[in-house]
Parts: C-alpha cells; sequence; structure tokens
C-alpha cells in the first residue's frame, strides 16, 4: 500500500512538474505524459493490479488538486483505455516496452477523443484522430526508450534493496 502511494505522488508530481514547463506545440490536448512514464515501469516491474491502482491513485490526486471536474473526468477515461492497451500488449509479450509504452500515449489520446465527442455532442473530433495517434505514439516512443533505459537500473537497485515484492 505504501509503495503504491509513493509511486502514485511520484507519477502525479510529475504530471505537475510537466504542466510547469513551457511546452506549447499549438496543439491542443498535447502532451509528454510523463506520469505515464511510472505507470509502464510500474506495469514491467510489479505488474498490472500494482499498476492499475498507481495510475488511478494518480488520477485521484492530479484531479483533486490540479484539475476540475470535466478534465478529471478526461484525464480518467484516457488512463483507464491507456492501462487496458498497455496491459493487453504486455501480456501478448509480442511488444517491445517502447511498443507498450507508444500503445499507451496512442490509447490514452483515443480514450479521451471518445469522451470528447460524447462530451460535445458531435463525433467531428475524429478528424483529430490523425495527429493524436502520431504525437501520442512520439511521446509513448519517447517514454518508452526512456524507460527502456531506467528499467534494468530500477530493478537492479529494487532487487538488492529487497523491494521486489
Amino acid at each position: 500500500m505504501a509503495t503504491v502511494s509513493l509511486l502514485a505522488l511520484i507519477a502525479a508530481a510529475l504530471g505537475w512538474a510537466e504542466r510547469m514547463i513551457p511546452f506549447d506545440t499549438g496543439l491542443p490536448g498535447v502532451k509528454i505524459g510523463l506520469a505515464n512514464l511510472v505507470i509502464v515501469l510500474v506495469l514491467y516491474i510489479y505488474g498490472a493490479r500494482r499498476a492499475f491502482a498507481v495510475n488511478m491513485l494518480r488520477i485521484a490526486v492530479a484531479g483533486l488538486l490540479f484539475l476540475g471536474p470535466s478534465a478529471f473526468f478526461f484525464s480518467l477515461c484516457g488512463g483507464v483505455v491507456s492501462f487496458l492497451a498497455m496491459w493487453a500488449l504486455r501480456r501478448t509479450g509480442l511488444f517491445s516496452l517502447a511498443g507498450v509504452s507508444m500503445a499507451g500515449g496512442v490509447f490514452h489520446n483515443a480514450g479521451q477523443l471518445v469522451v470528447a465527442g460524447v462530451y460535445l455532442g458531435s463525433w467531428s473530433v475524429v478528424y483529430y484522430l490523425p495527429v493524436l495517434i502520431m504525437t501520442g505514439a512520439a511521446s509513448g516512443a519517447l517514454l518508452g526508450v526512456i524507460a527502456h533505459i531506467v528499467l534494468p537500473r530500477l530493478r537492479k537497485a529494487l532487487g538488492s534493496a529487497g523491494a521486489l515484492h
């Protein structure tokens, strides 16, 4: 429980830090998604149950501290869809860590786009999908490469500290 809470707070802090970085692409909804780095690492180190718990707790903390009700709902839907995609691809064993992370970025955006369509009462937002697929894949790939570099070091540090379980 303490590990999940700490990891969720780290993910929430990364999400907050990302909001503070002056990164404006001019495209609404496009961001790197630094908090997802923690989620994908937890998925690979601790498994799906803890990763899902960290993800939900991160979204709740961010929702209470930084987001309004509609942004919270967008984040929740994107986070759940993203997690389910990463979990499913990870289970197959056919995708690299970067591929799993890319799917997370793409499906996060797709989940939010579905919410936007329902919220606006119009599916014209689907025209924005190619942009969100490209940016989600790019940010997911970047985070996947970072996770690929960090994961062995983190496993070694956690293993030597007896903290893997």
